[in-house]
């Protein structure tokens, strides 16, 4: 009667406590019925999506018997619409549709979505991916701060739903469609904007327990970049090609991370030498600002484990290998430039100096002090790239400032200004002087060594 009706109340009515006692010793499990038969569902319109998805790949090009048959455009809307519901769940609010989710549904959307990005995309059909792979994105990590801390979790025991290989498989999705948007001339400033929000909310992703760091790093560390981690910077590759500007402001960002989270989790500053280089530290702020959400819901559901008993989740990633590739990325990315026009726009733009006090930071505070792997050899690379990029770049902006339009000089030399503000923190904090004001104190930790390079680079 319950599997027909959809209901397991009248399931729950014909089994008295002595027989639920007695499946309770044996073993037996009696499972929701509607959560059954959803499973069952699930699996039956898997098969028959999966099946619709390479019908196209295998007839949908440009000459194919699909586009012959009509209302092919309607079919794909279709096709993509019912991948975004097995992602992100059917219903209203976050939590409605996270109870409807299964690993099942999750596992045939990302399946079947990989083949429709291997049909032709072209026209329509091309923004219509992208408006689909966006909303699953955006829906999946749209969870209220205050929502249960087992949202996540699969109701029969099974561990979370939606997991690491899943956020992985979308990102590397969403950039495989990104860049044929891009080679169609058809990525627009909002869609790259839109691919780094995402590629930052499944970053940190508090619902979803972190992946397994390396063996050489200590617990919550790694030396190197996870999965997720290497398609994040992916994705700032794929900007950087029609939006360098954006791209390198991302890279900061990212590269200032593990410091934004030292400080959130501290919930500390960071030393004494932070009182005196807010101009390198602006940067780090500006971190704190773009993963607020994720910092706000991570706290919730450790507060939230902590008192019940039931564990702790998976404490936040220092995200300190990824801090490192990112300053590598940025020291190629301005070494690279060949030309001056580009690294006025991205002193213009803000960007060159958030990249100045990226690896400012890295230069001047080993991530070893937050207790990650490899820290030094991230201070070598800041210091390295900082030297090769930093001086030469200042000296052709200043050159640029003299022969610079009447109309942009004012914007120019105040951006200019700015610059030579966080390059002098970052050199004062790397030669063991730290400025406060009009005096000077010196501080200790600077190596002989660092500071003959910063000498060198002076």
């Amino acid at each position: 009667r319950a599997r027909i009706f959809g209901s397991s109340e009248p399931l729950a009515e014909d089994i008295d406590s002595a027989a639920q006692a007695v499946a309770s010793r044996s073993g037996v499990c009696v499972e929701d019925p509607q959560r059954l038969l959803r499973k069952q569902w699930d699996e039956t319109a898997a098969t028959a999506l999966l099946g619709a998805a390479t019908a196209w790949t295998e007839n949908g090009r440009n000459d194919g018997p699909i586009w012959r048959i009509g209302r092919a455009s309607q079919a794909w809307t279709g096709l993509w619409a019912l991948t975004t519901r097995f992602v992100v769940g059917s219903g209203g609010d976050a939590v409605e549709r996270a109870r409807m989710r299964t690993r099942e549904s999750v596992r045939a959307a990302a399946n079947c979505a990989a083949v429709l990005a291997d049909s032709p995309l072209v026209g329509e059909c091309l923004r219509i991916a992208w408006d689909s792979w966006m909303q699953q994105g955006m829906l999946l990590t749209d969870v209220p701060v205050a929502a249960p801390a087992d949202l996540n979790q699969d109701a029969d025991g099974g561990g979370p739903v939606v997991r690491q290989e899943n956020l992985c498989a979308l990102l590397k999705l969403g950039i495989k469609i990104a860049g044929v948007l891009d080679d169609a001339k058809a990525l627009s400033h909002a869609d790259s904007s839109a691919l780094l929000v995402l590629a930052r909310r499944l970053l940190l992703f508090a619902d979803v327990p972190m992946a397994a760091h390396s063996s050489a790093g200590t617990a919550g560390h790694s030396a190197t970049p996870t999965g997720l981690q290497g398609l994040v910077l992916d994705s700032v590759a794929l900007v950087e090609r029609a939006e360098p500007a954006l791209a390198l402001h991302e890279l900061a960002l990212l590269a200032a991370a593990p410091y934004a989270i030292e400080r959130h989790t501290c919930a500390s500053e960071l030393g004494a030498a932070n009182k005196h280089s807010s101009a390198l530290h602006a940067v780090v702020d500006c971190a704190l600002e773009a993963f607020s959400s994720q910092l706000a819901r991570a706290d919730y559901l450790q507060s939230s484990f902590a008192p019940n008993g039931r564990g702790s989740p998976p404490s936040l990633p220092s995200l300190s290998a990824l801090g490192v590739a990112a300053v590598d990325r940025l020291g190629m990315a301005l070494c690279s430039d060949a030309g001056d026009a580009p690294l006025l726009q991205l002193l213009l733009a803000g960007a060159w100096q958030d990249a100045v006090a990226a690896m400012g930071l890295h230069m001047v505070r080993s991530l070893t002090a937050a207790g990650s792997s490899g820290g030094e050899g991230g201070a070598a690379r800041g210091s390295e790239w900082f030297v090769r990029a930093v001086p030469p770049g200042m000296l052709r902006l200043r050159d640029d400032l003299d022969r610079c339009a009447e109309e942009k000089a004012a914007a120019m030399s105040g951006a200019l200004a700015k610059s030579w503000a966080v390059v002098g923190a970052a050199l004062a904090e790397a030669l063991g002087m730290a400025g406060d004001g009009d005096f000077v104190v010196p501080l200790a930790g600077s190596s002989g060594s660092q500071q003959i390079c910063m000498l060198d680079a002076v």
